[in-house]
Order: C-alpha cells, then structure tokens, then sequence
C-alpha cells in the first residue's frame, strides 16, 4: 500500500519597501542578499496518520528564491535542543534528522507513536530550521474501542479523532438487497466530501435500503453515530491497521465499500492488493452490495 502522505507548506515573503537616499553609507544599514537569513515556523500540526503527518509552515524572509534549495518537514523522535541552523565551524550533534519532501514516505514513522517534528529550509547553502513540535500517530485504541485511523491535530466543529471498528467487527455482506444508492440513481448527490458528510447525503437522497442506512443505523460498542468512510477516509484506514488483514480480507486482494460518489449512477469501490497501488474501480448504484467489506467508522 502505498502511504498517503503529504504536506501543506505556506510560504509568506515579507516585502520590504526600503527608501535610498542615495547616500554613500546607505550599504552599511541595508543588508546585503548573501546577509539575508530566513525565519522559518512551524504553525501546526495537522491530518496524522498511522504513518503520514502533515503542517503547516510560515517561512519569512525577503528571500531570492533562486537560492532555495528545499523546504519541507524533519522528524526528531530524539531532538534534545542542539543548534538547528548551521552558523559557522564547529561540533554539532544530530541525534536524528531524516530528510522529507512531500513527494516521498518518510522512513521510520511507525504507527501509535509520539514524534517530535521540525520544518526547514535549505538556503544559500545553509539549512535553518523551526522550532520542533511533538505528535502522535494514529494506531491506537479510540474512544468507543475501535482503532484510531485519523487525527485532525485539534479539536473543531464537534470532533478531532476518526475511529474504525476492530477487525472482528469489519464485515462482508453477501447475498444481501442492500445497494448503494438505487434511491438516487441517475443523480450526482455530491457524495465526494468526508464520510460522515456523504452517508447523511445517501440516507437523505437515495431511498432506505441502503449500504450507507445500514451503517448509520448500527449500532457497535454502544455507539449509534456510525457511517460510511470515503475513499479518502479508506487509506487512512489501511495506514492504522499496520498489518496484513482488515477484519477476513487479506490485503492481497479485496474489495471495500466507499461511501464516495463516482457519478450520477456510480460509486467509487476501493480494491486493495498489498502487491500494487490500490485501485479505484467504479459499481451501479442499483447494484446488490455483494462481498464488499464495510469499515463502519465514526468520528469524535
């Protein structure tokens, strides 16, 4: 499976109106572009998964981006307050500094873990850094007894963590009536948003029987609040279960239910093969849901 992991970076340059006088000495207050040194920021944490993270980061400077080599994040799991910007000869001590670029996975993040996190910047041959902040990563036990599969980093509008029940609880119907949306068929009812969001618009456009009903009217550990993740929602999943199997599906080939809308009269299927990239295929809305599994999930 391939980890989803991106990062968002905000990059605000300071612009500075500065009055010449045309004066001799006018050079010794206005600082050369070699003198120019960036202030970098790390304002939050955000969208943690089992093993992808991302931030959001402030970098100031009246900067010549020419001279920027890279920006991105650094993970610190044992950071112990050494120098983060490189000033001049010396001994320094770097008890952990793996390199990250959004593109690429960063190596060594495990899931259910605290780490401390840095954001920096390669400019004009030296690399400055941020002051670190710590996260977790998703993994562990949530709130009802299921498996903690996202952390929006804060708590707003009514939730932070995203939950998805344990294996034993993930099912597979066969030979049922349920479908997707036979109710909405032939309509775009916008079911490309979060899970929770496109199972309210199922049960509110596509009729009773449905894999979206189904799921809003279980009830699992006491709780009633379930729904439908999306196909977004499905990899962060995949991230938190760290192993071969979600529920009886191996990861070397399964088909899970999404509750994202492909078309007026398809949705999205998500097939799983640890093998290759996972792949999204698409299914009627009329048709019987029929060897999918369902990851009932919630959010709190």
């Amino acid at each position: 499976m391939k980890t989803f992991a991106s990062f968002f970076l905000f990059i605000a340059i300071a612009s500075f109106t500065v009055s010449c006088n045309n004066d001799d000495d006018s050079s010794d207050t206005n600082p050369l572009p070699e003198d120019i040194i960036p202030t970098i920021t790390l304002l939050k944490i955000k969208n943690i998964g089992a093993n992808s993270v991302m931030a959001d980061v402030i970098i100031e400077g009246d900067l010549d981006p020419q001279k920027v080599t890279s920006a991105g994040l650094t993970l610190a799991p044992e950071y112990n307050g050494v120098e983060t910007n490189i000033h001049g000869s010396g001994v320094y001590e770097f008890k952990y500094d793996i390199g990250y670029t959004p593109n690429n996975n960063p190596p060594g993040l495990h899931h259910d873990t605290t780490y401390s996190i840095m954001a920096y910047i390669q400019y004009n041959g030296v690399t400055y850094y941020s002051e670190p902040k710590t996260f977790h990563t998703c993994g562990f036990t949530g709130e009802s007894g299921g498996i903690v599969f996202f952390d929006k980093g804060e708590f707003t509008d009514g939730w932070r963590y995203k939950e998805v029940v344990q294996n034993e609880d993930v099912i597979s119907l066969s030979e049922s009536t349920i479908t997707w949306g036979a109710g909405c068929n032939g309509q775009v009812i916008g079911a490309n948003q979060e899970g929770y969001e496109n199972t309210a618009l199922i049960v509110a456009n596509c009729g009773e029987n449905t894999l979206a009903k189904f799921c809003d009217d279980a009830v699992i550990y006491g709780k009633d609040d379930w729904f439908l993740p999306s196909v977004e929602e499905l990899k962060y999943i995949f991230q938190a279960r760290g192993g071969g199997y979600i529920g009886g599906a191996s990861f070397t080939g399964a088909y899970f239910a999404t509750s994202t809308e492909f078309s007026g009269t398809q949705w999205s299927l998500y097939f799983l093969n640890r093998h290759v990239l996972p792949t999204i295929y698409s299914q009627t809305k009329t048709s019987t849901i029929n060897g999918d599994w369902i990851c009932f999930s919630r959010r709190y």
